[in-house]
């Protein structure tokens, strides 16, 4: 099995499309197997994924219209960057197997090519913090419904309703996306960082995907903590019941009930179940800043996204310091005073800026 594949011989790949589109077993097989001996292309799998799933290329069930459709909206991304000539873009309706064979063998080398390369500037264009694939989508152009975007910057907090009712708490330093409209069939928004969500009930699916998760319900309360830059990503169920999925290979799958945590370690991939501690999860959105045993710099590295500071890398001590403490809505300078009287630190405040001296 080759192992040098990009995003767009994956997407020109007959077999990779039948296992994303329509969930076919034979080709989940050898893809499962190449993902497992190519770990490395994880992203790259996620990529080709979104690109699929977000434009919707359901070869089988194309009708004229709706390639017509498919095309403009691929071409409308030339505007994005794109480099490729939009008239040199082909997409062919396909009704029978036959003609698939037929149209992979004819298309692949030119056609095909071109189209992907739209559908990769349409998810490249979309996708926020390039790590976050699932932040993609084909809704910023014409063609579909608008994504609204959600923003919080360090030492920001706010809440808010999306359209169907449903009430999100978004943390520091996260993103939320999701359309003006939700579709007809389903829910979906796409999280970086941090949110509680309170869904209300509904007949379509709810589903927040981050770039290692997705979760999906009908109604309920739960937390996702999804910041790039931690080990592991997790969904905390509060109220009702929640199905999650990891991105890349679907097939890991939980269903979690309350008080259960459904967490993925970033480096091992693995989708785990445990339990978890309520406040120590959801305490944030309540303005509680807490830290159960937690290291020291990576409390400070929680303190730098609630407060909005940087915390200036000067010189640790050597000795593993643990953090403990509950701060209901205190300010910076009552937090270090309270963490330093215990660390045996002094602390100095510039604008946005903390330096801190360890005592010997």
């Amino acid at each position: 099995m080759r192992g040098d594949r990009g995003v767009d011989d994956l997407l020109s790949d007959l077999s990779f499309r039948n296992w994303v589109l329509h969930q076919d077993d034979e080709s989940g097989v050898y893809w499962k197997k190449w993902l497992a001996e190519n770990p490395g292309k994880k992203e790259t799998i996620a990529q080709a994924r979104i690109i699929l799933e977000s434009l919707q290329f359901d070869e089988k069930s194309l009708s004229e219209k709706e390639s017509e459709q498919l095309l403009k909206r691929i071409k409308n991304t030339n505007a994005l960057g794109g480099k490729t000539k939009p008239a040199e873009a082909v997409v062919k309706p396909i009704s029978s197997r036959a003609e698939q064979l037929q149209y992979e063998q004819s298309r692949r080398k030119s056609s095909m090519r071109t189209l992907l390369g739209y559908a990769a500037v349409l998810a490249g264009a979309l996708i926020v913090a390039l790590s976050i694939h699932l932040l993609s989508g084909n809704w910023k152009n014409d063609a579909g419904p608008k994504l609204v975007e959600k923003v919080n910057n360090k030492g920001q907090k706010a809440t808010f309703f999306l359209p169907d009712g449903s009430k999100v708490v978004l943390n520091s330093s996260s993103t939320l996306m999701y359309p003006k409209e939700f579709k007809d069939d389903v829910r979906e928004v796409y999280l970086k960082g941090e949110a509680f969500f309170d869904v209300t009930k509904g007949t379509r699916p709810f589903i927040v995907r981050t770039d290692k998760l997705a979760a999906r319900v009908l109604g309920t309360t739960f937390n996702i903590n999804a910041f790039p830059d931690t080990k592991e990503q997790s969904v905390s169920l509060v109220t009702g019941k929640v199905e999650v999925r990891t991105t890349v290979d679907d097939q890991q799958h939980l269903i979690l009930e309350p008080g259960e945590k459904g967490k993925i370690n970033s480096t091992a991939g693995s989708l785990t179940k445990t339990a978890f501690d309520y406040e120590e999860e959801v305490a944030w959105k309540e303005g509680i800043l807490l830290f159960k045993d937690l290291p020291l710099k990576e409390a400070l590295g929680r303190m730098e996204r609630w407060y909005g500071v940087e915390f200036a890398k000067g010189k640790f001590p050597e000795k593993d310091y643990h953090v403990t403490g509950r701060f209901d809505n205190e300010s910076l300078e009552n937090v270090l005073r309270s963490i330093g009287f215990t660390i045996k630190f002094e602390y100095r405040i510039e604008k946005n800026k903390v330096h801190l001296t360890f005592q010997p």
